[in-house]
């Protein structure tokens, strides 16, 4: 914050050296600092990146306000700026119907400066696009109950004087993304941004700098995985289709599935990546089950753990020609599904963790989260000791193989795992009725 408040001093002294005619500089050249669009607006991006750091949500409302107020400050200087260019122009047209009386040997010039009063000057405090993101972008980051609606009062002033782009789109749609716990349609109201974004990209007035993206999508499905409600998806047209599931788990699998039509027509716009993916596993692995199957529920399309079984198998098997591979952090989340979805000391539970932990040593994709995640979600002590600890250093230690470990690098990669830490933190999860031996059918092959 003290950045930040420093940032809008230099702005303010800048203003007011731009404007006294005698100020001169500390170096006495008498250089005159007068601030323009980029002063402001990184001035507001310095105020944003202050909002992240500050832990106080009253202290985080105050500086996404600080920003607002900056760009306010910026409109007023504006319009003062247009006001005396009006007058700047009437006394240049003045000036000009007097140079006609001049001698004709002096005609040469006259045409040069009435040349030069003719060049339109251009506004240096008009906002740009790139400030209003700015100042969207504080207010998104502010995760305060006024976030969103300050966020979409800014950017309906974008639509009456200015141009948003796809980029404004995306910072109103992660600011829903984070306000699940002051409205729960959060998720669908951050999808229905898309259709929003359809519309003006068909329009024609905007180009395709608001056309939605991958990246769009991506960001309407983190919103459900972050989402509490069980909500039944976008609006019935072309690009955001309507869902007949109550699970947010399958209203990412949904976006997940329209990138890939649009992908397989030709958008190459719309093409998956890996976070796409793991925002379905994300939603299932956040997700609660569904109490009211059976073992005899034959729609299991529906159901949070096979729609995660299988948006995996198709990373896994690169069944969509994507290329992608999955990552420490998949098998990570992966582990977190499991242990949301099947009883603690069921063979089902044991069945899926080890299949998926072989999988992450196979492809060498064995993390610091992986063993978290896969000490949480062992039935017991004795199976994580089985797993991890094929090559003791220690009686309490396991030495992992490099094998294991290959394709992690970072701070998350590790060489020794402490067996008894946090075993007893294990927790019983509520789980379907249906039983494991059908959903083992389609397990990870």
């Amino acid at each position: 914050k003290g950045s930040a408040e420093q940032a809008e001093r230099v702005l303010l002294e800048m203003l007011q050296s731009g404007g006294n005619e005698s100020t001169t500089g500390d170096d006495g050249y008498g250089l005159r600092l007068k601030p323009d669009a980029i002063a402001f607006t990184s001035t507001i991006h310095v105020w944003a990146q202050a909002v992240k750091k500050i832990n106080k949500p009253k202290a985080r409302f105050e500086a996404a306000e600080r920003a607002e107020r900056i760009l306010q400050m910026m409109k007023e200087l504006s319009v003062q700026w247009d006001e005396d260019d009006e007058n700047r122009m009437h006394e240049r047209n003045n000036e000009e119907e007097a140079d006609t009386f001049q001698e004709d040997e002096d005609e040469p010039m006259n045409q040069t400066n009435k040349s030069e009063s003719k060049q339109i000057d251009v506004n240096p405090f008009l906002p740009t696009v790139e400030t209003y993101n700015a100042v969207l972008n504080a207010w998104a980051q502010s995760d305060c109950r006024d976030a969103v609606p300050r966020a979409e009062q800014l950017l309906h002033q974008m639509l009456d004087e200015s141009q948003p782009d796809r980029s404004s789109f995306h910072t109103l749609m992660n600011a829903w993304a984070r306000f699940g716990k002051y409205d729960p349609n959060s998720a669908q109201k951050a999808e229905e941004l898309i259709s929003i974004m359809y519309e003006m990209y068909h329009s024609r007035k905007y180009g395709d700098s608001i056309k939605p993206t991958a990246q769009t999508y991506s960001i309407a499905m983190n919103a459900w995985a972050k989402s509490k409600e069980r909500g039944v998806g976008g609006e019935n047209n072309d690009d955001v289709r309507t869902s007949n599931s109550n699970s947010k788990v399958a209203n990412a699998r949904r976006l997940l599935d329209t990138m890939l039509e649009k992908y397989e027509a030709g958008d190459k716009d719309m093409k998956p990546n890996i976070f796409a993916y793991t925002s379905v596993l994300s939603a299932a692995a956040y997700s609660l089950p569904n109490p009211f199957a059976t073992k005899d529920d034959d729609d299991t399309n529906n159901d949070a753990f096979e729609i995660a079984l299988r948006t995996f198998n198709e990373m896994k098997d690169d069944a969509n020609n994507l290329r992608l591979v999955p990552d420490h952090f998949v098998y990570a989340i992966m582990l977190k599904v499991i242990r949301s979805h099947t009883e603690k000391n069921s063979d089902e539970r044991r069945f899926f963790v080890e299949t998926i932990f072989d999988d992450a040593c196979e492809n060498g994709q064995v993390s610091s989260l992986v063993i978290r995640d896969l000490r949480e979600a062992c039935p017991g002590v004795d199976v994580f000791e089985r797993l991890v600890g094929r090559k003791k250093s220690s009686p309490n230690q396991a030495l992992l193989s490099r094998s294991w470990t290959r394709n992690v690098h970072g701070s998350k990669r590790i060489h020794n795992v402490e067996l008894q830490r946090g075993s007893s933190t294990s927790r019983n999860s509520p789980v379907s009725r249906r039983s494991g031996s059908v959903r083992r059918k389609r397990a990870i092959t």
